[in-house]
């Protein structure tokens, strides 16, 4: 393998507040770190004989390089560090399919070790700002169940990323690089620039976060789950209504069924007003009947006029949540275009950054043209010279 930071124009990127380097330990060289202009530097790595040698190589380093023995997993854990006569491929797999790219391959060590968890090792780091940051994950195979374990706040800490992996999935339980892009990609990073030339076993691939994107993606989230919050409440609104409305018509039946009780005990009474055979006692219970039956009458009324002006109310609810409803899908429409938008802007650039390469590569060619011109021009100058 070669040094995944000299394969790239990293040195074209904005100076960056933090580099961390998990895996650090085979290639680091403190010139390709200083290309990055980075304010600290992060070097982490697994293997003790390597943190040895990268404490030695950094010692004259400016005060701002920091190298930590970790070894970083998905959740933290005993694990075992294979260490090979080709340095570069240590790690928490075995050989597999290595032992058929590499036939000289040799397994010198397996060493028992403690690992962190990589959401616990980045949130120590406190990156709560949205200053510029460079990850670099050289892991080999381990790139996606890293990033899968972070949280996707987390993961957009980090404004550029930059990975080496296996081409195919040369160790058993590894995963090939293009995997790892692509959850990336899920996430809202977009690619900027590969490089599988040099070494096609382990391409490298820089991916930068498109911010734009995903704060337009929250927002849409955001929106959606109002919308849902919003017609469930209107649901549960339509149900109590249903409910509430065959109480209403049992009150009302209830009511009128009463008026007619109260009527004919009213009647009772003034036939046994005029009843002189009819005891006193018996006018009295009925009075008292009738007294019962207004009070009863009174509650109910004053039930059924509560209930219906509730019922008033919660379809005035509804109607104001279905405009509200209405409102946000509208939105929600509005913030899509704005997204395609934007989308269409990317896809036109990438395009003109394409033109420009191939500009580029076309003046290189005519360069070159011109420069064996002048070699001819030069060798036939000093022929004639020599005549």
């Amino acid at each position: 393998m070669s040094n995944l930071l000299s394969l790239f124009p990293l040195a074209e990127l904005p100076p960056l507040n933090l580099v961390v380097h998990i895996g650090a330990g085979a290639l680091a060289a403190p010139a390709d770190y200083a290309a990055l202009q980075a304010s600290k530097l992060l070097l982490v790595e697994a293997d003790p004989a390597a943190v040895a040698r990268l404490q030695s190589t950094f010692a004259r380093s400016t005060p701002q390089t920091r190298v930590l023995e970790r070894l970083i997993l998905p959740n933290s854990g005993p694990a075992t560090l294979f260490k090979f006569n080709f340095p570069a491929i240590n790690g928490i797999r075995p050989g597999g399919e290595l032992n058929a790219l590499y036939p000289n391959l040799r397994l010198l060590e397996e060493l028992p070790l403690q690992g962190e968890s990589f959401s616990a090792f980045l949130a120590a780091l406190s990156l709560e700002s949205d200053s510029p940051r460079l990850l670099i994950l050289d892991v080999q195979g381990q790139e996606l169940a890293l990033l899968e374990s972070l949280s996707p706040e987390l993961t957009e800490r980090f404004e550029w990323i930059l990975l080496r992996g296996g081409a195919s999935e040369w160790q058993e339980g590894a995963n090939a690089l293009a995997a790892s892009a692509a959850f990336l990609e899920g996430r809202f990073f977009e690619s900027v620039a590969t490089e599988n030339h040099t070494d096609p076993a382990w391409p490298i691939h820089l991916l930068r976060h498109n911010r734009r994107h995903a704060a337009l993606q929250r927002e849409l989230d955001s929106r959606a789950r109002q919308l849902i919050e919003k017609a469930a409440e209107i649901y549960g609104q339509s149900e109590r209504i249903s409910r509430l409305e065959p109480q209403l018509a049992q009150a009302q039946a209830e009511s009128h069924s009463l008026h007619q009780e109260l009527y004919a005990a009213r009647e009772i009474t003034a036939a046994l007003g005029h009843n002189s055979t009819t005891t006193s006692t018996q006018l009295e219970n009925a009075q008292a009947q009738i007294r019962a039956l207004e009070a009863r009458q009174v509650e109910l009324d004053d039930e059924l006029g509560a209930k219906k002006t509730l019922i008033q109310a919660l379809t005035k609810g509804r109607a104001q949540q279905d405009q509200l409803f209405a409102e946000l899908a509208a939105e929600r429409d509005v913030l899509r275009e704005s997204l395609a938008a934007a989308q269409l802007r990317i896809t036109e650039c990438e395009a003109q950054l394409a033109a420009k390469d191939t500009r580029a590569a076309l003046s290189d060619a005519e360069f070159q043209k011109i420069e064996g011109q002048m070699d001819i021009i030069k060798a036939m100058v000093f022929r004639e010279h020599g005549r």
